[in-house]
């Protein structure tokens, strides 16, 4: 299990936080997924066996939003 922080840019509010945050537990092999608005930051627990950051990077990036750096 992996826990990665990842900068994203462009959240707006918590309502599309939270839809985000549900788009990025769809991936296979996430276990936990939270966004904190304020800072921009999206905290991911993920199986790496499973789930690539890759695939949660694009998870988000198919909301129409930025990433800040990688993780």
């Amino acid at each position: 299990m992996k826990t990665k922080t990842i900068r994203i840019k462009g959240i707006k509010d918590q309502k599309e936080a939270q839809q985000v945050v549900s788009g990025v537990k769809e991936v296979w092999g996430v276990r936990e997924a939270e966004i904190d608005v304020a800072t921009g930051e999206a905290t991911v627990s993920f199986d790496d066996q499973a789930a690539s950051l890759h695939d949660i990077e694009q998870a988000i990036l198919d909301y129409g939003l930025e990433l800040e750096g990688g993780s």
